[in-house]
C-alpha cells in the first residue's frame, strides 16, 4: 500500500507542478500538505484529489486507498521514505511515462 502511496504523490508532482519544480523536495512538500489536510479535516484532501479527471493515476490510485484507516500512517510513512532516499532530488523532471514512476518507487524502497 505505500508504494500506491508513493506512486500517487509522484504523480501528483508530476501533473501539477512546473517543470523546474518536479523533484524529489516537491514531493515531500506534498506529501506533508496532504498529512496536513488529513490531520485538519480529512474530507480536504478528498476534495482537493477529487479535482483530477478520474482516469488521471492520481484519482486511480487515491480511490484505491481512499477507505483506508490507516491512511494518514501510511502518508507518514511515505514522507520518512521520500526523506531518507538517496536518489537525486532533481530525477523527476525526466520522467516520460509510467514506466519511470515504477522503477522511481523501486529505487525508493531499497
Amino acid at each position: 500500500m505505500e508504494e500506491k502511496i508513493l506512486k500517487m504523490i509522484i504523480n501528483y508532482v508530476l501533473g501539477v507542478y512546473e517543470d523546474d519544480k518536479k523533484s524529489i523536495e516537491s514531493c515531500i512538500e506534498v506529501n506533508t500538505l496532504f498529512i496536513n489536510m488529513m490531520k485538519n479535516e480529512e474530507t480536504k484532501l478528498d476534495r482537493l484529489l477529487d479535482g483530477f479527471p478520474k482516469t488521471h493515476p492520481v484519482s486511480v490510485l487515491y480511490s484505491e486507498i481512499r477507505d483506508r484507516e490507516d491512511l494518514l500512517q501510511l502518508l507518514e510513512k511515505s514522507k520518512e521514505i521520500f526523506e531518507k532516499t538517496d536518489v537525486d532530488n532533481e530525477c523527476l523532471k525526466s520522467f516520460e511515462d509510467d514506466k519511470d514512476v515504477e522503477e522511481m518507487c523501486k529505487k525508493l524502497f531499497k
